[in-house]
């Protein structure tokens, strides 16, 4: 436990200044103890190899601001921004083609770089020949208008003003690459124009050449913009980048030639004249002149490709015009995404609304309470349509027993709960949420529906949302529905559990979707249990169990497509084979059996003899109603052409219309544009879209339905079989192997999906593809990933081992799958103890890699059991493997929260490296020092600062003497260092060493941080307020608030990015400071520091209840200064909310409690005492 000190003098002796020791940051083990992870695949003898760097990149989280904006002189009011720290949520109108942002470009790099920003681009010319493209930003809100203008500010200005006359933009920005002026921008750099320059005006005398410069200021409003998206995180890396680029707020020089040389006299010009002007081009200067007669927001975005200096070839041959190009664009982009969700914002106020995140990679819309309308004439519709989920057709029925379930997860007093139903498809999970959805907004609640942004995107929304408030969101109880949630990426998943909606709403329960719930579900659990969430699951079951329910299902079904399809006299119609049969047990197969019987009814034909069958009939249908189609006249595509429509349809999931029109022309479908246009035409009379009127060729669904039919088209090779279209057989492989292609991932995610009840389909298709191509499997997502590992042949799964990385957080979870199937595969086939060693600790890396870190560290205990036998027969070989897999058990229980068997497996590591150490120093002292290190910080943790002295020091001096061989060990060597300084701060008689050991530990992490900030950042912030810690005790309270300040500084930055994980540290940091503050008698800052502390804790506390002791801390030291200070019913107000925090904490986590709550009680007890009120 932490001790608490009191200051002397005043009425509340007891109850001021109490402080936690300098520990480290909660949450950060693997800075706090150094901790190092290793990978049982790549381990060489003797040398310690981490498995990457030693934290993730933070999730994303943040807190509004509110900026107004308005462009000066033109009289063009731009929106009210609603924004963040980085490019925070937003309700907004979801689309509005009338807004758009001009963008334009010299280059066709850097035109290809923002177009692959857009989506869903199609060509509006231009009466005078122009084309530009127009596209939606990844925010779906308004358009962007692209053009290139080449080189040159005469073609830039031309095309500005038709630009500007075509679209009436909110903005004009001219996007691309410049070479730098000054030495201090690097390549890669951006630089936003705070002025433009055009440079080549003047008057050449025999006085000589006098300048007379045009120049153009930056919009103000487009500039504070840029200036706040800089601030966060708004960069999307290219495949070869590492970190987000700067952006420099400059002047540029824009003029008519390309400037290689900082010789010339050109560039002397430059430099006598435009000294301020950080990089030139050839074009912002027409563009803005264009922009300033039609009165219009301007502002040049560039990224540097080359310094001018005479090495712009080079640079350019490095591919560097491309990553400068990238970097330029996604900056441009984020202006354009925010700026036009803006304009939505503020132009309808009133209208119903959806919630966008512009930054973030899903859309909140309107849930969809209202059921479409359904046609009624069979001869007009697709029997398949009836089919939908998101039809709904047939009324609602049964799943009581689930509603119930879900009611009462829905109204208990959590504040944040999450629920995953997950079954097979066609089981009903879409019906039952649809149901619930509809029940819960009855009961007040908003509901919202969460879609990735993979996903199509809807049409507009039609339910009612709620403002952009945040006021109004802590009034209002909000639900989400997450469909196909086994196909988020985790962090998205997780970001969306951090998006203000979440986070500002009075109530959020959160609905998860899904076909399984293995390991994508398991390695969800455990953050958001951190978040704060309670977590539920339903395994949906049969709708009907028996032969009489099922019954029931069948027969309300046959009514209502009886009374769709006009017929009559159905009470007879039986389904057919028998309701008993297991293939009933699927709500959908009911449903399907109903429609066959009314459909034969009405057609005086015969059903199929079983369930099995239900499928082909139905497909039979769709041909029939395509030829009828074309009989009457309707459509003009030959039913054969049709059925590959479909089935590429199927294939690729929709697409958006100028990706469809290439696709046709890509597999030799359509010979020309009109002929493409034409089929999609008719494929979409048959098949409505679901997913927005830009999107083309709607699969075939039911998802079963449409592979069902996928399967009987493709040719089964295998047996010879003569069913099938011959021309289909080459389109899977087609398909997969064109680079970059739109639909990729989904042409493969439905083939495992399909392969996995589909033998052909598995062996003739899926199968040679990934053996020929096995990279592609990296496209195809995390959850058909593990669809894939759960029914592959294993010498399959091997040939995908070699191309899958050993970490890649969209795909751990089916990593993690693949590895175990292949892990227990191998193991029953190898008598061999050392081999089943080497498997079990590779598969508890690829489980702890996806978070699953009680199944890691159970796997690690039995390849420990395994290799522990082997050491005793051969310590040499194996006691080093043993080392590594002891330490990655440790790290794996601390995760899991069992840290005393944390610090067992730590110590028995440091034995055994000490052993090695002493025998081979140069292979092992390297390992030992990371043992020790890891040792120390689990001794730390638990607050057993005695006994971790020995091994922190010992730590230190061996990584103090490896680092003179190897500079790369500082980061290490910072780790044990800060370790050491904690140590030493709580031995109060070794004070000065203490504070050696934090200053060195500064100095390294400044070095590092300078060099890689998205990598050391945090631990400077820790390491700094650690050292500020130790300078400042109650004699000398001042000594180290630069410290702490600073440490502040850089924590309330990382905030911005991930409250969850860093803001306990900055309350720490801010109640430090407000008590050294008190110390010094600069009581009013130290209120407002404690303030500051409460406030952020508060923050946390909403989403998190079981971990808030940094807030009690603060909220007892709060309350004391304000009790000293006579203001004793704010006292009694901070110190009641206190006694609140710590009884909930006491539910959790007893022991660390107690004598805060004392604390607290007493300082409320002394609050009423002196008041006129009792307590």
């Amino acid at each position: 436990m932490c001790k608490e000190r009191a200051r002397s003098g005043g009425n509340a002796d007891r109850h001021v200044a109490a402080q936690d020791d300098p520990l480290p940051a909660v949450g950060h083990r693997c800075c706090r103890g150094g901790h190092h992870r290793y990978r049982a695949d790549d381990r060489i003898r003797g040398n310690r190899i981490p498995n990457g760097s030693h934290r993730q990149s933070p999730a994303v989280d943040s807190v509004p601001r509110l900026q107004s904006t308005r462009t000066p002189g033109a009289g063009r009011c731009l929106p009210l921004l609603a924004v963040d720290a980085r490019g925070g949520e937003r309700f907004a109108v979801t689309n509005d083609p009338q807004n758009t942002v001009v963008v334009l470009t010299a280059l066709e790099t850097e035109y290809t770089a923002v177009r692959h920003l857009l989506k869903d681009v199609r060509l509006q010319p231009h009466p005078a020949g122009t084309l530009f493209e127009v596209g939606a930003p990844r925010g779906g809100i308004g358009q962007v208008a692209l053009a290139v203008v080449g080189a040159g500010n005469s073609s830039a200005a031309a095309l500005a003003e038709r630009a500007i006359a075509m679209f009436d933009p909110l903005a004009v920005l001219f996007v691309g690459i410049a070479g730098a002026l000054h030495d201090d921008l690097d390549i890669g750099t951006i630089v936003v124009a705070t002025k433009v320059y055009g440079y080549h005006g003047g008057t050449d005398s025999d006085a000589g050449f006098a300048a007379r410069p045009e120049s153009w200021n930056a919009d103000h409003a487009l500039e504070q913009l840029a200036r706040v998206i800089s601030r966060g995180e708004w960069f999307r890396p290219a495949k070869d980048a590492t970190a987000t680029p700067a952006v420099r707020f400059r002047p540029i020089a824009a003029g008519e030639v390309v400037l290689n040389s900082r010789k010339t006299p050109l560039a002397e010009q430059l430099r006598q004249n435009y000294e301020d002007a950080a990089a030139i081009e050839m074009e912002s200067a027409g563009t803005a002149k264009a922009a300033h007669f039609n009165r219009s927001p301007f502002l040049a975005i560039r990224s540097i490709s080359d310094k001018a200096d005479g090495r712009k070839y080079d640079t350019d041959g490095l591919g560097m015009q491309s990553v400068a190009a990238h970097n330029a664009a996604t900056f441009a982009v984020e202006v354009a995404t925010r700026l036009l969700a803006a304009k939505s914002d503020s132009t309808r106020p009133d209208r119903d609304i959806a919630a966008v995140s512009t930054a973030e990679p899903f859309l909140l819309e309107p849930f969809p309470l209202d059921a479409p309308e359904t046609p009624r004439s069979g001869d007009d519709v697709s029997l398949s349509v009836l089919l939908r989920g998101a039809a709904r057709v047939v009324p609602f029925i049964g799943r009581t027993t689930e509603r119930s379930r879900l009611s009462a997860w829905r109204d208990t007093s959590d504040r944040l709960a999450v629920m995953l139903v997950f079954g097979r498809g066609g089981q009903g999970k879409t019906r039952l949420a649809a149901q619930f959805a509809q029940d819960t907004a009855a009961a007040g609640w908003t509901v919202v529906n969460a879609r990735h942004e993979s996903e199509p995107q809807p049409h507009p929304p039609v339910a009612r949302a709620h403002r952009n408030d945040t006021e109004i969101l802590r009034d209002i109880e909000i639900l989400i529905v997450v469909d196909y949630a086994e196909r988020w990426p985790r962090p998205h998943l997780e970001r969306l559990l951090q998006s203000r909606p979440v986070r500002d709403a009075r109530r959020v329960r959160v609905l998860l979707l899904a076909r399984p719930a293995g390991y994508w579900w398991k390695a969800l659990a455990n953050p958001l249990l951190k978040l704060g969430a309670t977590v539920s699951e339903i395994q949906l079951g049969p709708l009907a169990d028996t032969v009489a329910e099922r019954r029931i299902v069948f027969a309300a079904a046959r009514d209502r497509f009886a009374d769709l399809l006009g017929s009559t006299d159905v009470i007879r119609l039986q389904p057919p084979g028998s309701l008993a049969d297991p293939d009933y047990e699927l709500v959908l197969t009911l449903h399907m059996a109903a429609l066959v019987a009314v459909d034969a009814h009405r057609r005086n034909a015969s059903t199929p003899k079983r369930p099995s069958g239900l499928s082909a009939y139905l497909v039979q249908r769709e041909y029939d109603h395509w030829q009828t189609l074309a009989d009457n006249g309707r459509i003009s595509t030959p039913t054969p052409t049709m059925a590959r429509l479909v089935a590429l349809a199927t294939l690729t999931q929709s697409l958006p219309h100028p990706d469809a029109v290439d696709l046709l022309s890509t597999v030799g479908l359509a010979g020309n544009a009109a002929d493409a246009q034409s089929m999609l035409d008719d494929h979409l009379l048959c098949y409505p879209a679901e997913s927005g009127p830009d999107r083309v060729l709607t699969p075939l669904l039911p998802d079963r339905l449409g592979e069902d039919f996928l399967a009987e088209l493709l040719p089964a090779r295998t047996n010879g079989s003569a069913y099938g279209d011959a021309w289909l057989a080459t389109v899977p492989k087609r398909l997969l192997t064109k680079a970059e292609s739109a639909y990729q991932s989904a042409v493969l995610s439905v083939l495992i999906e399909t392969g996995e009840r589909w033998n052909h389909v598995r062996n003739d298709y899926l199968v040679p593809i990934l053996e020929q191509r096995p990279e592609i499997v990296l496209t195809a997502g995390g959850a058909a990933l593990v669809s894939l590992a759960n029914y592959a042949d294993p010498q399959l799964l091997t040939t995908l081992t070699r191309v899958l990385p050993d970490r890649h957080i969209e795909l751990d979870g089916g990593i993690a799958a693949l590895t175990r199937r292949l892990t227990d595969y191998a193991l029953a086939k190898t008598t061999d103890e050392a081999k089943k060693a080497d498997l079990i600790e590779r598969l508890a890396d690829r489980l702890s890699n996806a978070g699953l870190y009680a199944d890691a560290a159970s796997a690690s205990s039995d390849g420990i059991a395994i290799r522990r036998r082997l050491a005793e027969a051969d310590p040499a070989k194996h006691e080093p493997l043993l080392v590594y897999a002891l330490g990655n058990l440790g790290i794996d229980l601390w995760h899991v929260g069992q840290s005393e068997a944390a610090l067992t497996a730590m110590d028995d590591a440091v034995t055994i490296s000490r052993r090695l150490a002493a025998a081979e120093p140069d292979a092992y002292t390297e390992d030992l020092a990371a043992a020790l290190t890891n040792l120390a910080g689990s001794l730390i943790d638990l607050r057993r600062y005695p006994d971790a002295l020995a091994p922190a020091e010992e730590a230190v001096t061996h990584f103090r003497q490896l680092r003179k061989r190897n500079p790369g060990l500082a980061h290490e060597l910072g780790s044990a260092l800060r370790n050491l300084a904690i140590i030493l701060n709580y031995h109060r008689v070794r004070r000065q060493d203490g504070l050696d050991a934090a200053r060195e530990a500064v100095d390294i992490y400044r070095e590092l941080a300078t060099n890689r900030p998205e990598i050391h950042t945090v631990e400077l912030a820790e390491s700094l307020g650690t050292l500020g810690k130790i300078l400042s005790d109650p004699d000398h309270p001042e000594a180290g608030l630069p410290d702490l300040q600073e440490s502040a500084t850089i924590f309330r930055q990382l905030t911005t990015h991930n409250l969850a994980a860093h803001g306990d540290s900055l309350i720490r940091t801010l109640d430090t400071i407000a008590t050294r503050l008190w110390q010094a008698h600069q009581h009013e800052q130290a209120i407002k520091a404690g303030e500051e502390a409460i406030d952020i804790g508060r923050r946390i506390a909403e989403n998190n209840h079981t971990n808030n002791h940094a807030l009690g801390i603060a909220l007892n030291n709060h309350a004391a200064r304000l009790l000293e200070l006579s203001r004793t019913d704010e006292a009694a107000a901070i110190a009641d909310e206190a006694i609140a925090v710590w009884q909930q904490q006491a539910a959790h986590t007893p022991d660390r409690v107690g004598k805060r709550l004392d604390r607290a009680i007493a300082i409320r007890h002394d609050a009423a005492a002196e008041s006129s009120f009792p307590g």
